[in-house]
């Protein structure tokens, strides 16, 4: 959920010239004049802004705007290359293990990721122990693995060792891949335990011991930055600020999202504030705001040069700088 008013913006490229606009192009705007400006001059005390916006292209050749962001109000800049998305996965090796025959071995896979089951969710696998062959249990887990309808992890199996992979949420029947989707992106999350016991000793259920040799490697899943699933769910959170709210009219007529789901972005969020009188016309208010960008990734270095100049902008000492009036 957004914490502040944020406008939100997928963009193509960054035009840096402020010249030859096409679809898609980010362009920085000088918010005294309105006009499109080369985002190179705001970093000249001369002829830097003392505020300015961030534009979007649309489609039909006109620009969306975000608030006037003026240079003594920016609180926070934040530039974040894409970085790749990490799949939990865990890594079990039973080639230091001795089975007994006749003992009953469980991998049991905990999952914290569903938010509609309380407490944890559980997927147990059991195998019942006929050699003493310790790759003989590691084919028989990835077996029964892999034949579960259920699972939401794919198993795979070289020698002794088993690898566990979480799958992706949408294949476990939750539409959450689409741009049209109302399913916010998610990850499996996943822990990995084992324990073994003797099913003809008295208190079986109690006696859950600890399998000798075996080892357990375990990857934590990690959305990453730039993840276009996740820029689509700001995208479609931002909606709300532009009176798209989804209750005063049916069917709804949505605009098409920017986002790529194919690409990978590079993010820039700005915060600042912004003044107002205050209703009693006795003294001046702040709200807080903030402009987040997410450009495609395969415009190598647009985004992080922007970032740059801005940072620079906001650094100025002069008029209205930092340090100005």
């Amino acid at each position: 959920m957004l914490q502040k008013p944020n406008t939100v913006f997928v963009a193509k490229k960054v035009n840096t010239a402020g010249t030859s606009l096409v679809a898609g192009d980010l362009v920085v705007i000088n918010a005294e004049t309105g006009a499109v400006s080369a985002s190179s001059v705001i970093t000249t005390l001369a002829s830097a802004p003392k505020s300015i916006q961030f534009g979007f292209v649309k489609t039909d050749g006109t620009i969306a705007k975000t608030q006037v962001i003026s240079r003594k109000n920016i609180t926070n800049i934040v530039y974040d290359a894409y970085v790749a998305k990490t799949v939990a996965s865990a890594v079990i090796s039973f080639a230091g293990v001795t089975p007994v025959i006749g003992h009953r071995y469980v991998l049991r896979c905990i999952y914290r990721d569903l938010y509609e089951h309380p407490g944890q969710f559980t997927h147990s696998y059991e195998v019942i122990a006929k050699t003493t062959v310790p790759a003989d249990l590691a084919i028989a887990f990835n077996a029964l693995i892999n034949t579960s309808s259920s699972a939401r992890v794919t198993s795979t199996i070289v020698g002794s060792i088993i690898t566990l992979t979480a799958k992706s949420v949408t294949d476990n029947g939750f539409g959450t891949q689409g741009k049209e989707a109302i399913t916010p992106y998610s990850q499996v999350q996943l822990r990995v335990v084992a324990y073994v016991t003797d099913p003809k000793a008295r208190f079986t259920i109690s006696a859950k011991d600890a399998i000798v040799g075996l080892t357990i490697v375990q990857t934590e899943s990690q959305p990453g930055k730039g993840n276009a699933y996740i820029v689509r769910d700001r995208e479609q959170a931002a909606l709300a600020y532009k009176g798209i709210t989804y209750r005063t009219e049916w069917p709804v007529i949505k605009p098409e999202l920017n986002v790529d789901l194919t690409a990978t972005y590079d993010s820039l969020v700005i915060e600042y504030s912004k003044q107002y009188q205050s209703p009693d016309n006795q003294y001046m208010k702040s709200t807080d705001l903030a402009a987040e960008i997410y450009v495609d990734h395969s415009n190598t270095g647009t985004l992080s040069a922007l970032n740059t100049l801005i940072s620079d902008w906001a650094s100025l000492v002069g008029p209205q700088g930092i340090q100005g009036v």
